[in-house]
């Protein structure tokens, strides 16, 4: 398991929901399956992590952020899979299960 600090508020969404700035995520890194809709943490070129949805844009694998001020950025090779998002927490003792949400392309 992988555990680390959300930055920015590309994950959050309608009324402040979401994740926020300083939130934690809890990681699988043995769960790699990118499955459309599920939240996963991908490793940046330059080491940075970051949480987004995966799904497709036009057509080709994505990363999605749930404030739709930031559009989908392509994957690339340079992007890693860390592993899919499980859990979350506002102050890191108390968690909450990561939930599927449905996207369109």
């Amino acid at each position: 398991m992988l555990a680390f600090k959300v930055t920015g508020d590309s994950m959050t969404h309608e009324g402040e929901h979401g994740l926020r700035e300083g939130s934690w995520v809890l990681v699988d890194q043995k769960d790699l399956c990118t499955d459309r809709g599920w939240l996963f943490a991908f490793q940046l070129e330059d080491g940075s992590m970051v949480v987004k949805r995966y799904n497709l844009h036009h057509g080709r694998p994505a990363m999605h952020s749930d404030n739709p001020d930031y559009p989908p950025v392509r994957l690339t090779g340079a992007v890693r899979n860390r592993g899919r998002v499980y859990a979350t927490s506002a102050d890191g003792v108390t968690w909450h299960a990561v939930k599927y949400r449905g996207l369109s392309n």
